[in-house]
């Protein structure tokens, strides 16, 4: 998988994550919590790492996987891509760090679909203040 496919699949992932019409099973809900600790140690790897990570969590859930499908080839459909910047002596560009933002922007995605996801009674409850006696 190259950078550009991997760049589909994550925003397809996060495409599925924002809409709340896709239903996720209370397990899939359960399990986000560790796609996050897992996305959490990975946030200095590249979007293709990322990209297996989620796709692990995905075979798990079969109709989230197939949201996910669909999204990126309907991204991948619409997608141009990305060309090098810089085109010339790839010794030049040795230190040149990759892209490495997507893991912050995959977990922040998570956590709100997590809050999408709970009952409006335990939404209330955490956004109440503690009480102090």
């Amino acid at each position: 998988m190259n950078f550009n496919q991997a760049i589909q699949y994550i925003q397809a992932f996060l495409n599925v994550l924002k809409n709340p019409r896709i239903d996720f099973s209370t397990e899939a809900l359960e399990e986000l919590t560790t796609l996050d600790q897992c996305l959490a140690k990975q946030e200095n790897e590249s979007a293709e790492i990322l990209v297996e990570t989620i796709k692990t969590w995905c075979k798990k859930h079969i109709p989230i996987r197939d949201a996910v499908l669909a999204q990126k080839n309907a991204i991948s459909n619409n997608f141009k891509e990305i060309e090098n910047p810089n085109p010339g002596n790839p010794a030049d560009q040795e230190n040149i760090l990759d892209n490495r933002f997507p893991a912050p922007i995959v977990r922040e995605a998570i956590q709100e679909r997590q809050n999408i996801s709970k009952p409006k009674s335990e939404q209330h409850d955490s956004q109440k203040s503690p009480k102090t006696n």
